[in-house]
């Protein structure tokens, strides 16, 4: 591993490399951070090019091993690190769990999705026969004030 590649690296995609280690998840690596997963993953695959590693966990692994001063010996191909030396950099920050009128991001499995939007969409379907029975009752009112005879 060429020293001068871990070099380049920001202080935030060594973070977000150190967070990936420890082990968690790019979501809860961004919680951590105070930032947007998309932020964290484009870190991740910016310090994952940076390297030159294969994926994003090599890339936390060679950090570390850099970080200790030992060679890699380890398989790439797990799907979590355990490093019992290393700790994160940062605490990871508690959620604020705020109500969704102020904006907080409500996730659904895809039955909920596809039943809200099947119900969605018989929401729809009814009230445009709303609509439509009322216009048509409303213009037989109007042919009928029309066709009386006016006194």
């Amino acid at each position: 591993m060429d020293r001068s590649r871990i070099d380049t690296l920001t202080s935030r995609q060594r973070e977000a490399l150190r967070l990936l280690a420890a082990p968690m998840r790019p979501k809860e690596v961004a919680a951590a951070m105070g930032l947007s997963p998309r932020t964290v993953e484009d870190h991740l695959a910016e310090a994952t090019r940076r390297i030159g590693a294969g994926s994003s966990l090599e890339a936390a692994r060679l950090l570390a091993e850099h970080e200790r001063g030992t060679p890699g010996n380890l398989r790439t191909g797990e799907n979590r690190i355990e490093i019992q030396e290393v700790e994160p950099a940062v605490s990871p920050l508690p959620v604020k769990s705020e109500p969704a009128s102020q904006g907080r991001l409500i996730t659904l499995g895809l039955w909920q999705r596809s039943a809200l939007i099947f119900g969605l969409t018989i929401g729809l379907i009814f009230s445009v026969f709303i609509l439509i029975a009322g216009g048509e009752s409303v213009a037989r009112v109007l042919r009928s004030e029309s066709s009386a005879p006016h006194r």
